[in-house]
Protein backbone atom coordinates (compact mmCIF):
# COMPACT_ATOMS: atom_id res chain seq x y z
CA UNK A 1 0.00 0.00 0.00
CA UNK A 2 2.53 2.64 0.87
CA UNK A 3 4.39 2.20 -2.56
CA UNK A 4 0.85 2.32 -4.29
CA UNK A 5 0.53 5.59 -2.74
CA UNK A 6 4.09 6.79 -3.34
CA UNK A 7 2.94 6.16 -6.86
CA UNK A 8 0.19 7.78 -6.54
CA UNK A 9 1.39 11.05 -5.23
CA UNK A 10 4.08 10.88 -7.96
CA UNK A 11 1.63 11.00 -10.65
CA UNK A 12 -0.85 13.29 -9.32
CA UNK A 13 1.76 15.92 -9.77
CA UNK A 14 2.22 15.80 -13.90
CA UNK A 15 1.23 19.31 -14.32
CA UNK A 16 1.61 21.11 -11.01
CA UNK A 17 4.66 24.03 -10.66
CA UNK A 18 8.22 22.92 -9.52
CA UNK A 19 7.83 23.39 -5.87
CA UNK A 20 5.20 20.77 -5.51
CA UNK A 21 6.30 18.66 -8.41
CA UNK A 22 9.92 18.65 -6.05
CA UNK A 23 7.82 18.24 -3.21
CA UNK A 24 5.26 15.41 -4.25
CA UNK A 25 8.85 13.19 -5.62
CA UNK A 26 10.48 14.02 -2.32
CA UNK A 27 7.32 12.47 -0.45
CA UNK A 28 7.08 9.48 -2.95
CA UNK A 29 10.77 8.77 -2.56
CA UNK A 30 10.21 8.83 1.58
CA UNK A 31 7.16 6.17 1.41
CA UNK A 32 9.43 3.97 -1.21
CA UNK A 33 11.41 4.22 1.39
CA UNK A 34 9.04 2.83 4.19
CA UNK A 35 7.97 0.58 0.95
CA UNK A 36 11.43 -0.80 1.48
CA UNK A 37 11.71 -1.41 5.13
CA UNK A 38 7.93 -2.77 5.02
CA UNK A 39 9.37 -5.71 2.58
CA UNK A 40 12.34 -6.29 3.78
CA UNK A 41 10.48 -7.01 7.29
CA UNK A 42 8.03 -9.04 5.39
CA UNK A 43 11.12 -11.32 3.20
CA UNK A 44 12.81 -11.98 6.88
CA UNK A 45 8.94 -13.44 7.89
CA UNK A 46 8.72 -15.94 4.92
CA UNK A 47 12.48 -16.88 4.50
CA UNK A 48 12.41 -18.42 8.28
CA UNK A 49 8.37 -19.57 7.85
CA UNK A 50 8.71 -21.16 4.83
CA UNK A 51 12.90 -22.33 4.51
CA UNK A 52 12.39 -26.46 4.28
CA UNK A 53 15.21 -27.60 2.39
CA UNK A 54 18.54 -28.41 3.55
CA UNK A 55 21.15 -25.43 3.30
CA UNK A 56 23.56 -26.20 0.50
CA UNK A 57 25.89 -23.07 0.62
CA UNK A 58 27.76 -20.74 2.93
CA UNK A 59 25.64 -17.82 1.52
CA UNK A 60 22.33 -19.90 1.69
CA UNK A 61 23.23 -20.67 5.44
CA UNK A 62 24.24 -16.88 6.27
CA UNK A 63 20.80 -15.76 4.36
CA UNK A 64 18.95 -18.53 6.47
CA UNK A 65 20.64 -16.88 9.88
CA UNK A 66 19.65 -13.32 8.95
CA UNK A 67 16.03 -14.06 9.75
CA UNK A 68 17.03 -15.08 13.12
CA UNK A 69 17.38 -12.13 14.68
CA UNK A 70 15.01 -10.31 12.25
CA UNK A 71 14.40 -6.96 14.32
CA UNK A 72 18.58 -6.30 14.47
CA UNK A 73 18.58 -7.46 10.75
CA UNK A 74 15.99 -5.17 9.51
CA UNK A 75 17.87 -2.19 11.64
CA UNK A 76 20.66 -2.69 9.41
CA UNK A 77 18.75 -2.61 6.18
CA UNK A 78 17.06 0.74 7.78
CA UNK A 79 20.53 2.72 8.58
CA UNK A 80 21.89 2.06 5.30
CA UNK A 81 18.87 3.13 3.60
CA UNK A 82 18.06 5.67 5.74
CA UNK A 83 21.42 7.20 5.52
CA UNK A 84 21.45 6.42 1.48
CA UNK A 85 18.42 8.05 0.65
CA UNK A 86 19.60 11.47 2.66
CA UNK A 87 22.85 11.68 1.07
CA UNK A 88 21.93 11.17 -2.18
CA UNK A 89 18.95 13.58 -1.91
CA UNK A 90 21.14 16.29 -0.63
CA UNK A 91 23.67 15.78 -3.14
CA UNK A 92 21.78 15.82 -6.22
CA UNK A 93 20.31 19.23 -5.37
CA UNK A 94 23.24 20.99 -7.08
CA UNK A 95 22.60 23.52 -9.47
CA UNK A 96 24.82 24.63 -12.37
CA UNK A 97 23.55 28.64 -12.37
CA UNK A 98 24.67 28.68 -15.99
CA UNK A 99 22.48 26.59 -17.38
CA UNK A 100 20.30 28.38 -20.30
CA UNK A 101 21.77 31.63 -18.67
CA UNK A 102 21.13 33.37 -21.84
CA UNK A 103 17.23 32.84 -21.79
CA UNK A 104 14.74 35.21 -20.58
CA UNK A 105 13.18 32.67 -18.00
CA UNK A 106 16.74 31.90 -16.64
CA UNK A 107 17.85 33.52 -12.89
CA UNK A 108 19.77 36.19 -15.31
CA UNK A 109 16.37 37.16 -16.93
CA UNK A 110 18.55 36.96 -20.05
CA UNK A 111 20.32 40.64 -19.46
CA UNK A 112 24.00 40.32 -20.14
CA UNK A 113 25.37 43.40 -17.25
CA UNK A 114 23.79 44.27 -13.55
CA UNK A 115 25.39 47.81 -12.67
CA UNK A 116 24.46 49.64 -10.12
CA UNK A 117 25.43 53.50 -9.34
CA UNK A 118 27.01 55.49 -6.40
CA UNK A 119 25.45 58.47 -7.58
CA UNK A 120 21.39 59.02 -9.07
CA UNK A 121 20.44 58.70 -12.59
CA UNK A 122 17.99 61.48 -12.86
CA UNK A 123 16.39 60.04 -15.63
CA UNK A 124 17.10 57.26 -18.48
CA UNK A 125 17.18 60.26 -20.63
CA UNK A 126 20.49 61.61 -18.85
CA UNK A 127 21.45 58.06 -19.16
CA UNK A 128 21.22 58.12 -22.68
CA UNK A 129 22.31 61.58 -23.02
CA UNK A 130 25.64 60.72 -20.96
CA UNK A 131 26.49 58.10 -23.27
CA UNK A 132 26.30 59.82 -26.66
CA UNK A 133 27.80 63.12 -25.59
CA UNK A 134 30.80 60.88 -24.72
CA UNK A 135 33.96 61.53 -27.07
CA UNK A 136 34.90 58.66 -29.63
CA UNK A 137 34.71 55.92 -30.59
CA UNK A 138 30.63 56.49 -31.33
CA UNK A 139 27.25 55.44 -29.90
CA UNK A 140 27.04 53.38 -32.45
CA UNK A 141 29.26 50.76 -30.59
CA UNK A 142 26.24 50.42 -28.30
CA UNK A 143 23.73 49.50 -30.77
CA UNK A 144 21.71 47.11 -29.52
CA UNK A 145 22.12 47.95 -26.28
CA UNK A 146 18.44 48.99 -23.96
CA UNK A 147 18.10 49.75 -20.35
CA UNK A 148 16.04 48.67 -17.39
CA UNK A 149 16.65 51.02 -14.98
CA UNK A 150 15.64 50.78 -10.96
CA UNK A 151 15.43 53.14 -8.61
CA UNK A 152 16.95 52.11 -5.10
CA UNK A 153 15.89 52.59 -1.77
CA UNK A 154 18.70 51.09 0.94
CA UNK A 155 17.87 48.42 3.57
CA UNK A 156 18.64 44.89 4.31
CA UNK A 157 20.70 42.40 2.47
CA UNK A 158 18.52 39.62 2.35
CA UNK A 159 20.73 38.03 -0.34
CA UNK A 160 22.02 34.44 0.89
CA UNK A 161 25.39 36.43 1.18
CA UNK A 162 23.99 37.62 4.58
CA UNK A 163 23.83 35.43 7.09
CA UNK A 164 21.96 37.38 9.25
CA UNK A 165 17.95 37.40 9.54
CA UNK A 166 16.86 40.46 7.52
CA UNK A 167 14.41 42.51 8.52
CA UNK A 168 13.37 45.42 6.08
CA UNK A 169 15.27 43.85 2.89
CA UNK A 170 16.30 47.04 0.25
CA UNK A 171 13.35 48.01 -2.33
CA UNK A 172 13.73 48.54 -5.67
CA UNK A 173 11.10 50.34 -7.79
CA UNK A 174 10.25 49.13 -11.86
CA UNK A 175 8.18 49.94 -14.39
CA UNK A 176 6.57 46.62 -14.45
CA UNK A 177 5.92 46.75 -18.05
CA UNK A 178 9.79 47.10 -18.57
CA UNK A 179 9.94 43.49 -17.50
CA UNK A 180 7.13 41.80 -18.74
CA UNK A 181 7.34 42.20 -22.42
CA UNK A 182 10.93 41.16 -22.39
CA UNK A 183 9.34 37.68 -20.38
CA UNK A 184 12.27 37.89 -17.69
CA UNK A 185 12.72 36.11 -14.70
CA UNK A 186 10.62 33.24 -14.30
CA UNK A 187 7.84 32.45 -11.32
CA UNK A 188 7.31 30.03 -8.89
CA UNK A 189 4.16 31.08 -7.01
CA UNK A 190 1.94 34.35 -6.99
CA UNK A 191 -1.40 35.87 -7.36
CA UNK A 192 -2.67 35.27 -10.69
CA UNK A 193 -2.47 38.73 -12.83
CA UNK A 194 -2.43 36.95 -16.37
CA UNK A 195 -5.72 38.71 -17.61
CA UNK A 196 -5.81 41.53 -19.62
CA UNK A 197 -2.41 42.19 -20.65
CA UNK A 198 -2.85 41.10 -24.37
CA UNK A 199 -0.51 37.95 -24.08
CA UNK A 200 2.09 39.74 -22.06
CA UNK A 201 4.97 36.63 -21.75
CA UNK A 202 5.47 37.34 -18.52
CA UNK A 203 2.29 39.68 -16.86
CA UNK A 204 2.94 38.65 -13.16
CA UNK A 205 4.95 42.02 -13.29
CA UNK A 206 1.64 43.62 -14.04
CA UNK A 207 0.57 42.61 -10.31
CA UNK A 208 2.52 45.48 -8.90
CA UNK A 209 0.43 48.05 -10.41
CA UNK A 210 -2.31 46.69 -8.95
CA UNK A 211 -4.26 48.82 -6.46
CA UNK A 212 -4.82 46.83 -2.60
CA UNK A 213 -8.24 47.65 -0.63
CA UNK A 214 -6.17 48.77 2.38
CA UNK A 215 -3.75 52.61 0.59
CA UNK A 216 -1.33 51.43 3.60
CA UNK A 217 -0.43 48.08 1.42
CA UNK A 218 2.27 47.59 -1.23
CA UNK A 219 2.44 44.74 -3.55
CA UNK A 220 5.90 43.73 -3.74
CA UNK A 221 7.35 40.39 -5.12
CA UNK A 222 10.74 38.76 -4.50
CA UNK A 223 12.98 35.29 -5.17
CA UNK A 224 12.61 32.38 -3.83
CA UNK A 225 15.83 32.65 -1.59
CA UNK A 226 14.76 35.98 -0.62
CA UNK A 227 11.55 35.32 0.32
CA UNK A 228 11.67 31.66 1.93
CA UNK A 229 15.12 31.53 3.28
CA UNK A 230 16.10 34.98 3.89
CA UNK A 231 12.52 36.18 5.17
CA UNK A 232 11.06 33.23 6.63
CA UNK A 233 8.05 34.49 4.64
CA UNK A 234 5.65 33.06 1.69
CA UNK A 235 3.45 34.76 -0.84
CA UNK A 236 0.37 36.71 1.16
CA UNK A 237 2.79 37.73 4.23
CA UNK A 238 3.33 41.01 5.04
CA UNK A 239 6.55 43.19 5.81
CA UNK A 240 6.31 46.74 8.00
CA UNK A 241 7.91 49.89 6.60
CA UNK A 242 7.97 53.52 7.11
CA UNK A 243 8.32 55.73 4.43
CA UNK A 244 10.28 59.32 4.81
CA UNK A 245 7.44 60.96 5.88
CA UNK A 246 8.09 58.52 9.14
CA UNK A 247 4.53 56.79 7.92
CA UNK A 248 4.40 52.84 8.45
CA UNK A 249 3.10 51.12 5.77
CA UNK A 250 3.05 47.38 4.53
CA UNK A 251 4.56 45.44 1.65
CA UNK A 252 2.48 42.07 0.42
CA UNK A 253 4.40 40.01 -1.14
CA UNK A 254 2.41 38.82 -3.88
CA UNK A 255 4.86 36.84 -6.51
CA UNK A 256 7.96 34.82 -6.15
CA UNK A 257 10.41 34.38 -8.80
CA UNK A 258 12.93 31.65 -8.90
CA UNK A 259 16.16 32.28 -7.85
CA UNK A 260 17.80 35.54 -10.06
CA UNK A 261 20.33 38.45 -9.91
CA UNK A 262 17.94 40.57 -7.99
CA UNK A 263 18.08 38.34 -4.91
CA UNK A 264 18.41 40.46 -1.77
CA UNK A 265 15.68 42.85 -2.53
CA UNK A 266 12.24 43.48 -3.07
CA UNK A 267 10.45 44.79 -6.42
CA UNK A 268 8.05 47.43 -6.40
CA UNK A 269 6.28 49.45 -8.87
CA UNK A 270 7.38 52.70 -9.85
CA UNK A 271 4.58 54.63 -8.94
CA UNK A 272 4.42 53.43 -5.18
CA UNK A 273 7.61 54.05 -4.59
CA UNK A 274 7.96 57.69 -5.80
CA UNK A 275 4.96 57.81 -3.36
CA UNK A 276 6.06 56.60 -0.44
CA UNK A 277 9.92 58.18 -1.07
CA UNK A 278 9.47 60.82 -3.33
CA UNK A 279 12.83 62.89 -2.49
CA UNK A 280 14.75 59.54 -3.70
CA UNK A 281 15.26 60.58 -7.27
CA UNK A 282 16.54 59.25 -9.91
CA UNK A 283 18.03 55.47 -11.02
CA UNK A 284 20.74 53.68 -9.52
CA UNK A 285 20.33 49.94 -10.42
CA UNK A 286 20.33 48.93 -14.37
CA UNK A 287 19.66 45.67 -15.95
CA UNK A 288 21.12 46.19 -19.36
CA UNK A 289 20.71 43.78 -22.78
CA UNK A 290 23.80 43.53 -24.91
CA UNK A 291 24.15 41.94 -28.06
CA UNK A 292 25.41 38.05 -27.91
CA UNK A 293 29.27 38.10 -27.56
CA UNK A 294 29.58 41.69 -26.80
CA UNK A 295 28.51 41.61 -23.06
CA UNK A 296 32.24 42.36 -22.32
CA UNK A 297 32.91 45.29 -24.34
CA UNK A 298 29.38 47.15 -23.83
CA UNK A 299 30.23 47.16 -20.22
CA UNK A 300 33.91 48.48 -21.00
CA UNK A 301 32.05 51.41 -22.79
CA UNK A 302 29.03 51.80 -20.21
CA UNK A 303 32.04 52.05 -16.77
CA UNK A 304 34.23 54.68 -19.01
CA UNK A 305 31.45 56.88 -20.28
CA UNK A 306 29.87 57.07 -16.98
CA UNK A 307 32.30 56.70 -14.45
CA UNK A 308 31.24 60.41 -13.17
CA UNK A 309 28.36 58.23 -12.04
CA UNK A 310 30.20 56.15 -10.13
CA UNK A 311 28.81 52.84 -12.21
CA UNK A 312 30.02 49.33 -11.51
CA UNK A 313 28.34 46.69 -13.77
CA UNK A 314 28.93 43.22 -13.78
CA UNK A 315 28.45 40.25 -15.75
CA UNK A 316 24.75 38.84 -14.52
CA UNK A 317 25.99 35.36 -15.09
CA UNK A 318 28.84 36.17 -12.60
CA UNK A 319 26.50 37.47 -9.71
CA UNK A 320 23.88 34.84 -10.49
CA UNK A 321 26.94 32.16 -9.72
CA UNK A 322 28.07 34.07 -6.70
CA UNK A 323 24.64 33.32 -5.08
CA UNK A 324 24.00 29.64 -6.29
CA UNK A 325 27.23 29.29 -5.07
CA UNK A 326 26.62 30.02 -1.24
CA UNK A 327 23.99 27.21 -2.13
CA UNK A 328 26.29 24.40 -3.30
CA UNK A 329 28.77 25.20 -0.88
CA UNK A 330 25.83 23.96 1.78
CA UNK A 331 25.13 21.11 -0.19
CA UNK A 332 28.30 19.70 -0.51
CA UNK A 333 29.22 20.20 2.79
CA UNK A 334 26.00 18.58 3.99
CA UNK A 335 26.87 16.03 1.57
CA UNK A 336 30.14 15.08 2.80
CA UNK A 337 29.39 15.49 6.77
CA UNK A 338 26.31 13.22 5.99
CA UNK A 339 28.79 10.53 3.92
CA UNK A 340 30.98 10.88 6.60
CA UNK A 341 28.15 10.17 9.77
CA UNK A 342 27.18 7.26 7.39
CA UNK A 343 30.70 5.60 7.05
CA UNK A 344 31.14 6.04 10.95
CA UNK A 345 27.61 4.90 11.74
CA UNK A 346 28.48 1.51 10.12
CA UNK A 347 30.44 0.86 13.35
CA UNK A 348 27.19 0.41 14.38
CA UNK A 349 26.67 -2.00 11.89
CA UNK A 350 29.93 -3.88 13.69
CA UNK A 351 28.13 -3.87 17.00
CA UNK A 352 25.08 -5.23 15.50
CA UNK A 353 27.41 -8.10 13.98
CA UNK A 354 29.46 -8.75 17.24
CA UNK A 355 26.11 -9.04 19.14
CA UNK A 356 25.11 -11.71 17.21
CA UNK A 357 28.00 -13.74 16.72
CA UNK A 358 28.54 -13.36 20.85
CA UNK A 359 25.19 -14.66 21.22
CA UNK A 360 25.51 -17.40 18.78
CA UNK A 361 29.20 -18.10 19.64
CA UNK A 362 28.71 -21.64 20.82
CA UNK A 363 26.56 -22.27 17.36
CA UNK A 364 30.15 -21.04 15.92
CA UNK A 365 32.05 -23.57 18.18
CA UNK A 366 29.92 -26.11 17.21
CA UNK A 367 30.39 -26.04 13.91
CA UNK A 368 34.03 -25.74 13.99
CA UNK A 369 33.70 -28.98 16.20
CA UNK A 370 31.92 -30.74 13.26
CA UNK A 371 34.43 -29.65 10.65
CA UNK A 372 33.71 -26.04 9.17
CA UNK A 373 36.92 -24.73 9.47
CA UNK A 374 37.68 -20.74 11.09
CA UNK A 375 37.76 -19.39 7.51
CA UNK A 376 34.34 -20.91 5.96
CA UNK A 377 32.39 -19.73 9.25
CA UNK A 378 33.90 -16.00 8.60
CA UNK A 379 32.55 -16.41 5.31
CA UNK A 380 28.87 -17.52 6.24
CA UNK A 381 29.27 -14.58 8.88
CA UNK A 382 30.06 -12.17 6.32
CA UNK A 383 27.45 -13.42 3.66
CA UNK A 384 24.63 -12.75 6.68
CA UNK A 385 25.34 -9.64 7.08
CA UNK A 386 26.42 -8.28 3.75
CA UNK A 387 23.65 -9.40 1.99
CA UNK A 388 21.27 -7.35 4.46
CA UNK A 389 24.29 -4.34 3.98
CA UNK A 390 23.41 -4.73 -0.29
CA UNK A 391 19.51 -4.68 0.38
CA UNK A 392 19.63 -2.02 2.79
CA UNK A 393 22.13 0.42 -0.19
CA UNK A 394 19.82 -0.92 -2.87
CA UNK A 395 16.62 0.21 -0.69
CA UNK A 396 18.14 3.79 0.16
CA UNK A 397 19.10 4.32 -3.75
CA UNK A 398 16.48 3.59 -5.70
CA UNK A 399 13.76 5.96 -3.20
CA UNK A 400 16.49 8.49 -3.51
CA UNK A 401 16.31 8.45 -7.46
CA UNK A 402 12.53 8.83 -7.30
CA UNK A 403 13.14 11.27 -4.77
CA UNK A 404 15.57 13.67 -6.52
CA UNK A 405 14.16 12.93 -10.45
CA UNK A 406 13.17 16.59 -10.33
CA UNK A 407 16.19 17.83 -9.32
CA UNK A 408 18.11 15.66 -11.54
CA UNK A 409 16.16 16.36 -14.56
CA UNK A 410 16.01 20.38 -13.85
CA UNK A 411 17.89 22.44 -16.90
CA UNK A 412 20.23 23.80 -13.98
CA UNK A 413 21.16 20.62 -12.53
CA UNK A 414 24.31 20.04 -11.42
CA UNK A 415 24.31 16.29 -10.24
CA UNK A 416 27.75 15.04 -8.68
CA UNK A 417 26.92 11.70 -10.11
CA UNK A 418 31.10 10.23 -9.18
CA UNK A 419 30.87 11.46 -6.00
CA UNK A 420 27.72 10.08 -5.13
CA UNK A 421 29.25 6.68 -6.15
CA UNK A 422 31.78 7.45 -4.55
CA UNK A 423 29.99 7.94 -1.73
CA UNK A 424 27.52 4.88 -1.88
CA UNK A 425 30.63 3.06 -2.77
CA UNK A 426 32.99 4.13 0.79
CA UNK A 427 29.70 3.17 2.46
CA UNK A 428 29.92 -0.93 1.45
CA UNK A 429 33.83 -0.81 1.43
CA UNK A 430 33.18 0.35 5.34
CA UNK A 431 30.28 -1.77 6.09
CA UNK A 432 32.59 -5.01 4.49
CA UNK A 433 35.60 -3.90 6.72
CA UNK A 434 33.54 -3.23 9.97
CA UNK A 435 31.46 -6.68 9.38
CA UNK A 436 35.19 -8.48 8.72
CA UNK A 437 36.58 -6.59 11.85
CA UNK A 438 33.87 -8.28 14.04
CA UNK A 439 33.92 -11.37 12.71
CA UNK A 440 37.22 -11.97 13.35
CA UNK A 441 36.73 -10.50 16.98
CA UNK A 442 34.12 -12.61 18.02
CA UNK A 443 36.02 -16.02 16.07
CA UNK A 444 39.21 -15.00 18.33
CA UNK A 445 40.27 -17.08 21.62
CA UNK A 446 39.20 -20.11 22.99
CA UNK A 447 36.08 -21.75 21.47
CA UNK A 448 36.31 -25.02 24.35
CA UNK A 449 33.81 -22.69 26.90
CA UNK A 450 31.44 -22.02 23.97
CA UNK A 451 31.11 -25.28 22.97
CA UNK A 452 30.96 -26.91 26.59
CA UNK A 453 28.17 -24.62 27.26
CA UNK A 454 26.65 -25.55 23.89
Amino acid sequence: MTAIAAAAIVLSVGGGDSTSVSAAFFAGGALLLIAGLALTAALLRMIAGSWKKPVESLSGLGLRNSTRRSGRSLAVVGLLASGTFLVIAVGANRQNPLARADRRDSGTGGFALYGESAVPVLSIVDFQLSISNFPSPGPSELEGVSIVPMRLHEGDDASCLNLNRAQKPRLLAVQPEQLAKRGAFAFRAGFNSSAGHGGILNSQFYILNSKCEDEDVVPAIGDYPTIVWSLGKSVGDELEYVDEMGRKFRLRLVGMMNSSILQGSLLISESNFTQRFPSEEGYRVFLIDAPPGQAEQVGERLSARLKDFGLALTPTTERLSEFSAVENTYLSIFQLLGGLGLILGTVGLALVVLRNMLDRRGELAMLRAVGFNKAAVGRMVFYEHWLLCLWGLTCGVTAALVAVKPAMSSPGAQTPYLSLVLTVAAIALSAAVWIRLATAFALSGKMLDALRNE
